[in-house]
């Protein structure tokens, strides 16, 4: 870099040695976990291959500010690359610990050479271990969904949309497989069922809701007004994809549209979703008073049966007694 400004020119030199050390790092980590199950490791390898890909954005954001004259911007995202790829060594040291392995120091990580290559394995490594972790988060729903009384609250429509997530990642495994699947593909893909995902979570804090409201009114609990609860419809009406086997390219683009349609209507009831949290805590904090409350006639209960002089009642008849002699 040749320009007037020499400390941003500096943090951009220090902030691409920290880049090579970290890459160097995570083509060792990536090779170590290649052999083995890597559903152990998928969670801290992936952030620390997504935080290496924002360390990178910060980089490069850093040389064109540089390039463009902004000396200032420059030196302020070369720190953000700087302090990020500080935070991967942390991760890339604490993971190799787990491995039991060891980086080598010196000429291995300064000369470790940024190619195109390189980059395109480390991000696809990342989308691969961050398409285990959607899986396991699908799997981790259903069996929370399973629970949730249909009869009060219908969460089909979010259990047909996670089958088809889940169609849409057996798909991506087995084009990876054949590798007939780009980076940019997989990474839409898994794109489009992180959208899925959270719409599938917002569906089910309403049913916990509708739930909850639903338990505190038979029991007397909540007295206010819960009309505005009773009648939430799910925000989810999704029909699984027709048909066994792999999603067509058709089907895949309309339950993409589908997604973002659900999703602006998630965006407008976003205010009525304020309003029933706040009557959803209530509820809540109803529920636990209640719960306190027979607590303690249980335990006077209790007491009142074990003996005199134990509950409330026995106290009164020992005070009597005391009063006769």
């Amino acid at each position: 870099f040749s320009g007037p400004d020499k400390s941003a020119e500096t943090l951009i030199t220090n902030a691409e040695r920290l880049q090579r050390q970290v890459y160097y790092r995570n083509s060792v980590l990536v090779n170590a976990t290649s052999g083995l199950n890597t559903s152990l490791y998928a969670y801290n390898l992936s952030l620390i291959l997504n935080l290496t890909r924002l360390a990178d954005s910060y980089l490069n954001t850093s040389k064109q500010l540089y390039s463009q004259g902004n000396y200032t911007g420059a030196a302020t995202y070369a720190i953000k690359a700087i302090n990020t790829y500080g935070e991967v060594i942390e991760l890339q040291e604490k993971l190799s610990e787990a491995l039991n392995i060891e980086f080598k120091v010196g000429k291995e990580q300064e000369k470790y050479n940024i190619t195109a290559a390189n980059v395109t394995a480390i991000n696809r490594t990342a989308l691969v271990l961050q398409l285990e972790v959607l899986k396991a988060r699908i799997a981790e729903l259903k069996n929370v969904l399973g629970k949730i009384n249909q009869s009060i609250y219908n969460i089909t429509g979010a259990l047909n949309l996670l089958d088809d997530a889940e169609s849409l990642l057996s798909d991506a495994e087995a084009k990876l497989q054949t590798g007939n699947i780009t980076v940019s593909e997989l990474a839409k893909t898994l794109g489009t069922v992180k959208k899925i995902l959270g719409l599938v979570n917002a569906e089910l804090q309403r049913a916990s809701l509708k739930v909850t409201v639903v338990r505190a009114m038979k029991l007397g609990i909540l007295k206010n007004n819960a009309t505005q609860v009773l009648n939430m419809t799910p925000i989810i009406n999704h029909t699984k994809i027709k048909g066994k086997g792999k999603p067509s390219i058709n089907d895949t683009k309309e339950l993409e549209e589908e997604v973002n349609k659900t999703e602006s209507k998630l965006e407008k009831e976003a205010k009525k979703q304020a309003d029933i949290k706040q009557l959803f805590k209530q509820a809540e904090k109803q529920i636990q008073e209640a719960k306190k409350d027979i607590n303690v006639i249980k335990k006077e209960v209790k007491e009142e049966e074990e003996g005199h002089g134990k509950g409330n009642q026995g106290k009164k008849e020992e005070a009597r007694g005391n009063n006769k002699k």
